[in-house]
């Protein structure tokens, strides 16, 4: 069943508030109460009288949340950051590209199909490579250290380095998934 967008949005001010909190940050209570605030909410659990615990949900507190709400937008659709990713790379001519990569207690060597080629108009830079590199887009993934290790001369297409990212990132996904199910 798909989830309503009001519904991921409230889970998400939840959830950022509970990250916050496990993270030693104060969490935004503003813009909870602003979230899930109904005029006339009911003091019945601490009163301990369950009978009346439906307050109304007015106009104003429509208003109120609905600048909080498209706040919490932008948070749900970018995902959070689980694991950060450690990547030292090797780009030479006529070599498979190569990766030492490390994940919290994961790490593996890599080592690419795509073989660099000497540079006809203009050769690549590590800082490219590292800039590409670091596009993780919707991923639970970033990048921390980075150290790329290029040849001279050499030329590296943008879509080889997109794909050396995405076989990384996909091996890792593999190795944590294995982890769950008792396999690694």
């Amino acid at each position: 069943k798909k989830t309503s967008k009001r519904t991921r949005r409230l889970l998400t001010a939840a959830v950022t508030a509970c990250r916050d909190v496990l993270a030693g940050r104060t969490p935004d209570t503003a813009a909870l109460r602003a979230v899930f605030s109904r005029s006339g909410f009911t003091q019945a659990y601490y009163d301990g009288t369950l009978r009346d615990m439906q307050g109304i949900r007015t106009k104003d507190d429509v208003e109120a949340g609905g600048k909080a709400l498209g706040e919490l937008k932008r948070l749900y659709d970018k995902p959070y950051k689980r694991h950060t990713v450690d990547v030292k790379l090797r780009v030479a001519e006529g070599e498979n590209v190569t990766a030492e990569v490390s994940c919290e207690d994961k790490s593996f060597r890599y080592t690419s199909d795509v073989k660099p080629e000497r540079a006809v108009n203009r050769a690549v830079t590590a800082e490219e490579i590292e800039e590409r590199l670091r596009k993780t887009g919707g991923t639970i993934y970033e990048l921390g250290n980075v150290s790329v290790e290029v040849g001279e001369g050499v030329m590296l297409t943008a879509s080889a380095i997109n794909s050396v990212r995405r076989e990384i990132l996909n091996r890792l996904s593999d190795m944590f998934a294995d982890s769950k199910n008792g396999t690694c």
